[in-house]
């Protein structure tokens, strides 16, 4: 299940709430967020002490940055290559078709077989 991003007003409400000695309970209904929402968003900041303070992301990081993806979608836009496994191997050979062209969906590019 994926984390829900908070927003930084609402981080802001909850901390003013928590000031003036509001239970957890009280807070979490009259912002309309989970409790145990309120209790992780109160130990955040009390750590941090930033409203805007958002924890780093884990996993592996990606194989092309976005610059490198910029690249590619240049590559394709100028016909220096017909397709993402032209790219590949001009330019990227390191990172396999797959790779290059989930990135470049994520960039905003589609990729599919001409006819």
């Amino acid at each position: 299940m994926a984390m829900v991003y908070t927003s930084p007003t609402k981080v802001a409400q909850v901390v003013d709430f928590k000031k003036l000695s509001m239970g957890n309970e009280e807070i979490a209904q009259r912002i309309g967020i989970h409790r145990t929402t309120v209790t992780r968003i109160l130990k955040c900041f009390e750590k941090s002490e930033d409203l805007y303070y958002v924890n780093p992301k884990t996993g592996h990081p990606h194989k092309m940055d976005v610059r490198e993806v910029q690249v590619a979608a240049q590559m394709l836009a100028k016909t220096e290559a017909a397709n993402a496994t032209e790219v590949m191997k001009k330019a990227f050979p390191e990172v396999s078709r797959h790779t290059l062209s989930r990135r470049l969906k994520e960039y905003g590019l589609v990729c599919h077989v001409r006819l």
